[in-house]
């Protein structure tokens, strides 16, 4: 299957996700609930997730084999 089409799939989810992070806003910095939602979700992907980078940010890597 064609990316795209896997990314349109998500398209629903990935606005639930939108909207649930705009529905509860955060000031610049504090935003530990928006990090807290990204980590969750990106291990739920099965990405390996590093949080509290300067505070608040999050990375999420994704371990494969060439």
């Amino acid at each position: 299957m064609p990316v795209i089409n896997r990314i349109a799939d998500f398209h629903a989810e990935m606005a639930e996700w939108r909207h649930r992070i705009h529905a509860h806003p955060e000031t610049a910095f504090e935003e530990r609930d928006t990090a807290r939602l990204v980590a969750e979700l990106l291990q739920s992907f099965g990405l390996s997730v590093d949080c509290g980078i300067a505070r608040t940010g999050v990375i999420g890597t994704l371990k494969g084999s060439v």
